[in-house]
């Protein structure tokens, strides 16, 4: 059974999918299985393995449901008396700890365009241990020679690109195409989904952004929307060259991320 359990980690990574590993880790009294015993659930719901079955296995699945936003491992201890105040409503009596982490659940970045800037964003990103995907639709530049250990690669349409890729609150998106054009009609195809990324940033001059943000709200794009992207892109940090470009960019991603004011260490109260 556990052989079967770890052939589909490694199935549900190679298929670069999300999934949550529970585990038992501790028992008292009588209890549904033994520690060690796990199972798998899958972003799509399904199973594999068991804990044990029955209200325990069906509780703790519910908790572990929300592995998949808070992406953080968790412990939980369910109690089986029948008598007890805090009990599942479980017949079995005593109690199952249960740790339940996080299976493939890197934080993801997608970069559209695949020019000089992207190359040094994707650098970082793959240091940071993010899931990188890399957009253009010239195949020159969006290539496995290019981008060795991009996650994924698409040499595609911008606009349909965007209809294959799936945003969410663990996604940055990043805009540095070959021209206005396509930044506009990615953005506008990003901002019509209904899941929003946790960061969007479009590199760009002020007047450029102003332009373009006019002409979005002309087709219908809100306000709100447009005060979630970040543009222009990245943090005052200085420098023009690809390299000092992404470290500016990289740096607004984790301000963002973590909620902090982007100060500089010497100058925070």
């Amino acid at each position: 059974m556990l052989d079967n359990i770890y052939r589909e980690i490694v199935n549900i990574m190679d298929r670069k999918e999300q999934a949550v590993l529970l585990t038992v880790i501790e028992t008292e009294g009588s209890v549904p299985n033994k520690v060690g015993a796990k199972m798998l659930l899958m972003g799509n719901g399904k199973t594999s393995g068991t804990i044990g079955g029955g209200t325990p296995e069906a509780v703790a699945l519910k908790k572990a449901e929300k592995i998949f936003q808070s992406r953080k491992a968790e412990t939980v201890t369910l109690n089986l008396e029948p008598a007890s105040p805090d009990s599942i409503g479980s017949a079995c009596g005593g109690k199952l700890t249960i740790y339940m982490e996080p299976v493939n659940m890197t934080e993801k970045i997608v970069i559209f365009g695949c020019g000089h800037v992207c190359m040094e964003v994707y650098k970082l990103a793959k240091m940071l241990n993010y899931e990188v995907t890399v957009v253009d639709d010239r195949q020159d530049f969006a290539n496995k020679e290019r981008f060795p250990l991009a996650d994924r690669i698409l040499c595609m349409d911008f606009v349909e690109s965007v209809k294959e890729i799936t945003f969410d609150s663990h996604t940055c998106v990043i805009l540095v195409t070959k021209g206005h054009k396509w930044d506009h009609v990615v953005l506008r195809a990003i901002l019509q989904k209904d899941e929003q990324p946790a960061y969007t940033g479009m590199i760009g001059s002020r007047t450029k952004v102003k332009t373009l943000f006019e002409q979005l709200i002309s087709e219908g794009i809100s306000q709100d929307k447009l005060k979630k992207v970040y543009s222009p892109i990245g943090l005052d940090t200085g420098g023009d060259s690809p390299a000092e470009i992404s470290i500016s960019i990289f740096a607004e991603i984790l301000k963002v991320k973590y909620g902090r004011t982007g100060l500089s260490l010497r100058d925070k109260e």
